[in-house]
């Protein structure tokens, strides 16, 4: 009995430091995709000149083959949902890429935005706009 409760013990002080590496791991993972894809955007802006348009989500800009590999942008977030490439003309912003219909918190997401930005979800880079989490690229 006594080993039992011991073993319940150390799983409970256990489980939530896995679950905040877990989360941390996520946070990383999505973090970096973000980088790549705005890396990306980046770069076919500076060769171009120009922003490719904006796509619906899920959909990776046709002028971008080549820059991003396409799985990676269309098979969704580590969170579910999807990146968006919001183009000029989508926002007040000029360009971004943004997480669209995922089951990302707001916790969640502060925790990518002190990875990315200032941890500030209503400035900087990375900011919640209008139920989309996005990572700003030029205003």
């Amino acid at each position: 009995m006594v080993v039992v409760v011991i073993i319940g013990l150390l799983a409970a002080i256990a489980l939530p430091a896995f679950q905040r590496a877990r989360q941390r791991s996520q946070n990383t993972r999505l973090a970096n995709d973000l980088r790549q894809f705005s890396g990306a955007f980046e770069t076919y802006s500076l060769e171009n000149g120009v922003w490719p348009p904006d796509v619906n989500q899920g959909i990776l800009p046709p002028e971008m083959v080549g820059y991003i590999v396409i799985d990676k942008f269309e098979s969704g977030t580590i969170y579910g949902g999807n990146y968006d490439w919001e183009g000029p003309g989508a926002f007040s912003f000029i360009a971004g890429v943004s997480i669209r219909s995922s089951n990302l918190e707001d916790e969640q997401a502060i925790g990518i935005d002190e990875i990315l930005d200032d941890g500030d979800l209503s400035t900087g880079k990375f900011r919640n706009i209008s139920g989309a989490y996005v990572y700003i690229l030029e205003e």
